[in-house]
């Protein structure tokens, strides 16, 4: 009914507003349907930034797999050169611990004024002892001692000594059970240090 009455201009002159002509309720306005989402279109709209995103995740992951490989591979590297540290350092104390058996046996001889001792002679250990950090720290400690006890006892036996071979070092009769008292004493530092070379390889089989 007021519809009729509702004046297009109002008392100032202005004009009213489309959507109130007719009708004292406004209008409205009319907007485009939403269009569903689609995966399709939004691949289309972001295809720059998703070729780079996905280019970027795969050079991180490539740097991770490579990463991994190489760790992998330097700890098989380095396990094979500590098993050869050991082995060759296991080799030479045993030998060394042979000779040193053997002089602690030798008993004073009043027959002769000079007893024979095998010499203590390191032939190997020396070319792998810049490798020894690739032990166990401990187990590097023992084998450092073991090989320089068995210095330490060849130059105790060089004061004593009238003369020597490349095999054996000559000793006075009178100072025999000493130096065989040290070859004893020495072996048993040896021993302890094959021992645990053993419990290391066990360890690390």
């Amino acid at each position: 009914l007021l519809s009729g009455l509702w004046p297009l201009w109002d008392a100032k002159g202005f004009q009213k507003p489309d959507c109130f002509r007719g009708s004292l309720h406004a209008r409205p306005p009319i907007m485009d349907p939403i269009e569903p989402f689609s995966w399709y279109a939004f691949a289309v709209d972001f295809q720059t930034a998703i070729v780079g995103l996905v280019g970027f995740i795969g050079v991180i992951l490539t740097l991770i797999v490579n990463a991994r490989i190489e760790a992998k591979a330097s700890k098989r590297e380095t396990k094979k050169r500590a098993s050869a540290v050991v082995n060759i350092v296991e080799a030479e104390l045993r030998l060394l611990l042979g000779a040193m058996l053997l002089g602690s046996d030798i008993e004073p001889d009043s027959e002769h004024s000079l007893i024979q001792f095998p010499r203590l002679k390191r032939r190997f250990s020396d070319s792998v002892m810049n490798e020894l950090g690739v032990l166990d720290p401990e187990l590097c400690r023992q084998i450092v001692v073991a090989l320089s006890t068995v210095d330490n006892a060849m130059a105790k036996m060089r004061f004593v000594a009238e003369h020597e071979t490349a095999e054996y070092i000559a000793i006075p009769s009178k100072n025999c059970e000493t130096v065989s008292t040290m070859y004893a004493t020495h072996s048993k530092v040896l021993s302890e240090t094959l021992e645990a070379i053993e419990g290391y390889r066990r360890a690390n089989a």
